[in-house]
C-alpha cells in the first residue's frame, strides 16, 4: 500500500522530495530518527543523489550503515586542503608548520618565535575542535580553518552533487 509521504513529513517535520522512482522523505535530525521512522512506516533507508540543476533526486541504492554520511570522503580528493580528523594528525601538521617556520632564512629570530607561537596557538584551538563528531579542514593558511561535522544526514559536496539519506518505498 502506498504511503502518504505528505502526512508523514508533516507529522515529523520532514520534507518530501521527488525522486526518479517516486517520492522520499528527507530532513532527519540523525540516523536514529531515520531508522525509527523506517521501522514505524515500513520504509527503506536509501541514499539519494542530485546534481546541481536537476529537478529529481536519484536513488543510489539502499543505505545500510548505522551512521550518517561521512563528509571526510568529500575532502579526501582535494589536493588544496588538509584534513585533520585526529589529534595526532593535528600534532603532526603543527610540527610540519613549525619546521617550515624555523627554516625560513629571511626572518629574524623574533619573527620566527612569533610565528611558532601563532602556530601553537592556532593548533591548540584546532586540537580542541577535533573529536568523534568533528574534523578540521585547512586550505591555505592554518589560521583560516573550518570545523566540520563528520556525519551529516544531507550535504552538498565540493563539486556539483548533493547527497541525502532518505526514506522511500521500494
Amino acid at each position: 500500500m502506498k504511503k502518504n509521504f505528505s502526512s508523514i513529513a508533516e507529522k515529523h517535520n520532514l520534507q518530501v522530495v521527488d525522486t526518479t522512482t517516486g517520492q522520499a522523505l528527507v530532513g532527519f535530525d540523525n540516523m536514529e530518527q531515520a531508522e525509527q521512522l523506517a521501522h514505524t512506516y515500513d520504509l527503506d533507508t536509501v541514499l539519494l543523489k542530485r546534481r546541481d540543476g536537476a529537478q529529481l533526486w536519484t536513488e543510489a541504492g539502499t543505505y545500510c550503515s548505522d551512521k550518517a554520511l561521512d563528509r571526510r570522503e568529500d575532502y579526501s580528493d582535494n589536493d588544496n586542503c588538509f584534513i585533520l580528523d585526529s589529534k595526532e594528525a593535528a600534532a603532526s601538521y603543527r610540527d610540519f608548520m613549525i619546521d617550515a617556520a624555523t627554516e625560513e632564512d629571511d626572518q629574524s629570530a623574533t619573527d620566527t618565535q612569533n610565528n611558532i607561537e601563532a602556530i601553537n596557538k592556532t593548533f591548540d584551538a584546532i586540537s580542541k575542535a577535533i573529536d568523534d563528531d568533528h574534523f578540521v579542514v585547512i586550505a591555505d593558511d592554518p589560521k583560516d580553518y573550518e570545523v566540520i561535522d563528520i556525519y551529516s544526514m544531507m550535504y552538498h559536496d565540493n563539486d556539483v552533487t548533493a547527497y541525502a539519506i532518505a526514506l522511500a518505498e521500494y
